[in-house]
């Protein structure tokens, strides 16, 4: 009843068991100061109180005194938290909701962006794969100034022609052919024509034709700048194999205007150029 306050020999040989400490809280300290005082002061009613036992008495009113003060001191911030837990609460039910919002969220974004990674990966590796088709193993490139080829002539096929040395077979490498220039087509009262690639005398056949077709009105004499491009693995026949291959360009009137004095106008004071490069094969 009377710890932390010393206590005398014998009690505590017969309680052995019992440890005091002096880490109880502060209301039970009290509580137990004021215990031993009532039975204090109910063992010395009515009878005349020792020097000793008045000296203790004083103590632990002292004692009581001082734990009844601290007690008091301790309200107010026990107070204090109360009110910061009660309002503190609901912020704390709601950052639960909001976490697991977000947990949520971030669960739902995981397939998004493992996609998006994969569509990297894929973007990254077409990207590599254009580059690596695009590698260039040949090239040649011929130049024709102010060829001005116009009716009646304007068909004097071939227009110019450019040769290449191709180095690798079919199965590893294309030819890429591409013109630059400007056309005109003025037809009577319309007209149009059809410029085109041959190789080694003959038309690209796989994958197909190089050409392009222009349809034009009577009187409309504009020189457009045009271009035509194509590859091409098989040519006349034969496979387009390492060796000298000959590029001719060539203009028609369209089938579809035989005769009717189309004027198919070709290269007029400008640059045309004839370009081959020998590229790694695509898929077709």
């Amino acid at each position: 009843f009377f710890s932390p306050i010393s206590q005398p020999t014998h009690w505590r040989s017969t309680n052995a068991q019992h440890t005091p400490s002096n880490t109880l809280p502060t209301s039970k300290m009290l509580l137990r100061a004021i215990v031993a005082l009532s039975v204090l002061v109910v063992c010395t009613a009515g009878s005349d109180i020792g020097t000793g036992q008045k000296d203790l008495l004083t103590a632990l009113k002292a004692r009581a005194t001082d734990l009844s003060a601290r007690l008091t001191a301790l309200a107010a911030p026990v107070t204090e938290l109360e009110a910061a837990v009660t309002t503190l609460a609901p912020k704390a039910a709601s950052l639960q909701v909001t976490t697991e919002e977000l947990e949520d969220a971030i669960a739902e974004a995981r397939p998004t962006s493992k996609n998006i990674q994969l569509l990297i990966e894929s973007l990254k590796n077409q990207a590599e794969a254009r580059v690596t088709s695009a590698a260039i193993v040949g090239y040649n490139q011929c130049s024709f100034y102010q060829l001005n080829a116009g009716w009646p002539d304007d068909t004097a096929n071939p227009l110019f022609t450019c040769s290449i040395e191709k180095k690798k077979p079919a199965t590893e490498t294309a030819l890429r052919i591409t013109y630059t220039g400007n056309l005109r087509v003025i037809g009577n009262p319309s007209g149009a024509c059809t410029w085109d690639f041959t190789i080694n005398g003959g038309a690209c056949e796989t994958p197909g034709r190089i050409y392009n077709s222009i349809h034009d009105n009577n009187n409309d004499d504009d020189h457009r700048p045009h271009t035509i491009s194509g590859s091409c693995v098989r040519a006349s026949g034969e496979d387009l194999n390492a060796g000298t291959h000959s590029i001719h360009f060539n203009v028609n009137e369209h089938a579809s205007y035989t005769g009717t004095r189309t004027d198919c106008y070709t290269g007029w004071n400008t640059h045309n150029s004839i370009i081959i490069e020998e590229i790694p094969r695509p898929t077709y």
